[in-house]
Parts: C-alpha cells; structure tokens; sequence
C-alpha cells in the first residue's frame, strides 16, 4: 500500500511558517515593550537621583527645576512611544494568536486525513485476508 500523503501539505508547511513569523514578530513588540518600560523606569531612576541630591544655592535650584521639567518632558515623550508599543505588540498577539489558530486547524484537518487513511488501509488489509482465507477453504 502507498505511503500517507496530505494533500496539503505545502499549505500546512505555509502556515507553520507563517506561525512562526507572527510569534517572532510577536516576541519582537515584547522586546520593544520591554525596552520602553525599562526607559521610563530609568527616566525615574534619574528623577530620584536628582531630587537626593543636596540643593543649597539658588542657581542650583533653578537648574534643579530646569533638569526636572526636561525629565518631565522626555517622560511625557516615553509614555506616548510606550502607548504605541503596547499597541503593536497587542496587535502582533493577536495575529500570532489567529495564525496559530489557523495553523491548529490545519494539523487537525491532516490528523483526520491520515486517520482516513488508516482506515481505508485496514479494510483493504482486512479484504485481503478475507479473500486469501476463501481461497484457502476453496482449495
């Protein structure tokens, strides 16, 4: 008997690429989530450090003042990139999520194929037998 063939194969083989893509991707948009997060964390990092340190004169106070308006600024400027990072990455998941979907029915559809296959197999093995054992009894 012939070996199991999917017919579409090529097209299962497609889309565990394609799954894989969208997971790369996906891991991707954490990646520059995560940096984002990390920068806005430094961005506070460096407020504290600036508001420990001791203040005595006041042009060291004015320059104080400058530093944390800038700090609130390039703040303000990290939480809207951190904005469209979370988005990205939400809409990277939720591809990675539809492909692997996709993908998950496409393995289903192969496991019920060679399934077929093997019940088909066995009748023909069985009708084999069958045969061979009525021609035995007839000789």
């Amino acid at each position: 008997m012939r070996k199991f063939t999917f017919r579409l194969e090529k097209v299962l083989e497609y889309r565990r690429l394609e799954e894989g893509w969208a997971k790369d991707a996906y891991r991707q948009a954490q990646a520059a989530r995560m940096e984002g997060d990390a920068a806005l964390a430094r961005i506070g990092e460096r407020r504290v450090t600036l508001l420990a340190q001791p203040v005595l004169s006041l042009p060291e106070r004015r320059e104080l003042e400058s530093m944390l308006e800038r700090l609130d600024g390039e703040e303000d400027v990290q939480r809207s990139v951190l904005a469209e990072l979370m988005d990205e990455e939400a809409k990277a998941y939720t591809d990675w999520i539809e492909r692997k979907q996709d993908l998950q029915a496409m393995e289903k559809l192969r496991a019920r194929a060679h399934e077929e296959w093997l019940q088909q197999a066995n009748r023909k093995e069985q009708e084999a037998l069958d045969e061979w054992s009525v021609l035995r009894r007839a000789a």
